[in-house]
């Protein structure tokens, strides 16, 4: 199943992208779905990617808005997918100020669909959030939070965790210990976990749902579900980059 309508975006909007273990391939995937769809995207981030992950997306480098957002509107003219971002910094690229990202989306003459990188975790598995991130666009209408599962049963090491030590504040845990569902759920779910400072309708996914990790991943999702969360849906996936796809879909 495409991600695109495992999601559920149905309208021209900014997606922000929070958490750890395949937040790049969610940006990647959706961005190409948008392509063969016919609907003018426009990627970005508010964090740092790497050059490599955007360069064939048309990217637009600019710190001055008024010729970035002029950049962007010719593209999407044309139905082109690009991306923005204010410069470059050795090999990656650097995002845009959120204010810029709600300007956008405001405008009737552009209405795209906009993703937005909106942390870092490093290629990591899990992370919790610092005070100030992730940083999500006021005018975001869904928030995608990714974890992997393939973290499941894998010693809490910074080798799987982005900013251990609030990782193993967070779920009380010593470094070393080995993770469970349960830890998932809680970095799903705690006020500092993936969905802090969130806007709109929130989206778990939940990344790397092989045969041997599907029992686990229902685990989270009933857990979820006895919690009533704030969390809509969660999604399971496999794969990589811009062939990542959902494989399961669950309405809590």
């Amino acid at each position: 199943m495409e991600l695109w309508k495992a999601i559920g975006i149905k309208e021209p909007c900014i997606i922000a992208c929070t958490g750890a273990g395949g937040k790049t391939s969610v940006i990647l995937s959706l961005a190409r779905t948008a392509q063969s769809i016919n609907v003018p995207v426009l990627l970005s981030s508010t964090t740092k990617m790497y050059y490599s992950q955007v360069v064939n997306f048309n990217p637009i480098f600019s710190n001055d808005f008024v010729e970035g957002s002029a950049c962007v509107a010719l593209h999407l003219a044309h139905k082109r997918i690009t991306s923005w971002f204010s410069g470059v910094e050795e090999d990656k690229v650097i995002g845009l100020p959120l204010e810029w990202l709600d300007r956008m989306i405001q405008n009737p003459k552009i209405n795209p669909y906009i993703l937005v990188e909106a942390d870092g975790a490093r290629g990591l598995w899990l992370k919790s959030s610092g005070s100030n991130e992730p940083i999500v666009p006021f005018c975001t209408k869904i928030t995608v939070g990714v974890l992997n599962l393939q973290a499941i049963g894998q010693p809490l090491t910074n080798q799987i965790a982005h900013r251990l030590e609030l990782v193993l504040e967070l779920l009380k845990k010593q470094e070393r210990e080995i993770v469970d569902w349960r830890d998932l759920a809680i970095l799903a779910l705690h006020k500092q976990g993936i969905f802090q400072h969130s806007k709109g309708t929130r989206i778990l996914i939940l990344n790397g749902a092989t045969v041997g990790q599907v029992k686990n991943a229902k685990r989270i999702t009933e857990y979820l579900r006895k919690t009533k969360s704030e969390i809509y849906r969660c999604v399971l996936t496999e794969g990589y980059g811009e062939a990542l796809r959902a494989i399961e879909v669950y309405d809590l």
